[in-house]
């Protein structure tokens, strides 16, 4: 099994998530009549909660009430093991006509709201039915070497997603500074650095 968050992947890797972010994030501006440039997550959620059935619940050791409930639409929450809520940010799993989606909201409100598109990533993009193992094992970043790759994807689309590439062009035009992009964009330290990288290693 191998560790990993964030992790610098072959152009060609790069570019077919591009592609695809893009493709996604285009249906979503034409729905929802919002440019690119200024979608944020809370659209994409919205846009996925009026498109699919799906069923968020988000989790804690000990808490009994949801944090972050303004988020989504309808939420549940559930108390699970304290050792199962250090070891796991987020788990999808489909069933039947519709998809549970597991959020851990101990962690901080940034890092929700990118394990909710990463989440989302593997709804929209991979086959749930075929893949169920990859939904199932998703333990702080410990991956084996045949799910590695949808992880690698889902973390890269959410990244894309969380800040697309004309809003990250249009805030670096700007000449904005980390700490702006940042707090425009509400991306983590960790989120918007891996960002900033990928887009500087894959850009020409």
């Amino acid at each position: 099994m191998k560790k990993v968050e964030y992790r610098v992947v072959d152009s060609n890797v790069y570019n077919k998530c591009l592609n695809l972010a893009n493709e996604l994030l285009n249906q979503i501006s034409a729905q929802s009549q919002i440019p690119v440039s200024k979608i944020f997550p809370k659209d994409i959620i919205l846009y996925f909660e009026s498109n699919y059935n799906i069923n968020f619940s988000f989790f804690e050791s000990k808490k009994n009430e949801i944090i972050y409930k303004d988020l989504v639409q309808n939420p549940d929450f559930i108390i699970l093991d304290d050792s199962l809520v250090h070891r796991t940010s987020g788990l999808t799993m489909p069933k039947k006509d519709r998809t549970l989606i597991f959020i851990n909201q101990s962690m901080p409100l940034t890092r929700i709201k990118f394990t909710i598109l990463h989440e989302l990533t593997h709804l929209y993009f991979h086959k749930l039915e075929d893949n169920k193992k990859v939904f199932t094992s998703k333990f702080s970043g410990k991956y084996s070497d045949d799910v590695l790759p949808f992880e690698d994807e889902a973390n890269i689309i959410a990244s894309l997603l969380f800040c697309s590439t004309p809003k990250l062009e249009m805030l670096l035009t700007r000449n904005y500074s980390f700490d702006k992009i940042k707090s425009i964009t509400g991306m983590s330290i960790k989120g918007l650095h891996s960002r900033l990288l990928n887009f500087l290693h894959h850009t020409s």
